[in-house]
């Protein structure tokens, strides 16, 4: 099968999935995390069983089952499926370096890290109590981010970021996504930018 036919058939399951979620919010059958995540998983379940999509995306479902048994809710299926809908329908330009750094973000979230996008007032207390901060912790200034990528997806600016806890697998996972991230004069603070 032609990628453009794979990447369209993958499209539409990730869209019907992300769809019969949010009718199930809508009809109050779902108003928890955990009750998102099971609904998913019953979903990916019931569509492999079905046959329901194009043989293509099966692997693609049986990868998403297993990586969401495997680290559960904070595998976040939701946000999975919106990064899949995005890069397989061409709404963000597949290879595009936002969409590398979503992923990047969404494995660092998936190892239990903690994320936050911080406005200026928060990236300022958090630099002043970063002593107190000692667990593993990715933080992006959310105006950094706002301005980091053009039209395309493409970086056009540095990403500003706190990090915490464990930096040498930070770095790992963001360079296996093609981004590097720099500290600033031995601090917590970061530069992220992607890989040329």
């Amino acid at each position: 099968m032609k990628k453009d036919r794979q990447s369209q058939a993958i499209a539409h399951f990730a869209w019907c999935a992300l769809i019969a979620l949010h009718i199930a919010r809508k009809e109050g059958a779902i108003d928890t995390l955990h009750a998102e995540h099971v609904f998913l998983l019953k979903w990916f379940g019931n569509a492999l069983r079905q046959h329901t999509f194009n043989e293509c995306t099966e692997a693609e479902i049986r990868w998403l089952l297993h990586q969401a048994l495997m680290f559960g809710q904070p595998f976040n299926l939701p946000g999975k499926l919106n990064l899949l809908w995005n890069a397989s329908s061409g709404a963000i330009e597949e290879g595009s370096d936002l969409l590398h750094l979503t992923q990047a973000v969404e494995n660092i979230k998936a190892a239990g890290w903690d994320y936050a996008l911080l406005t200026a007032e928060e990236w300022q207390t958090s630099i002043r109590h970063r002593a107190e901060y000692h667990r593993n912790a990715l933080l992006l200034l959310r105006s950094s981010v706002d301005n980091a990528f053009d039209q395309t997806g493409k970086q056009k600016a540095e990403i500003m970021a706190i990090a915490s806890g464990q930096l040498k697998w930070l770095k790992t996972m963001l360079e296996a996504c093609g981004w590097s991230g720099i500290r600033v004069d031995n601090s917590n603070i970061i530069r992220i930018t992607v890989k040329r």
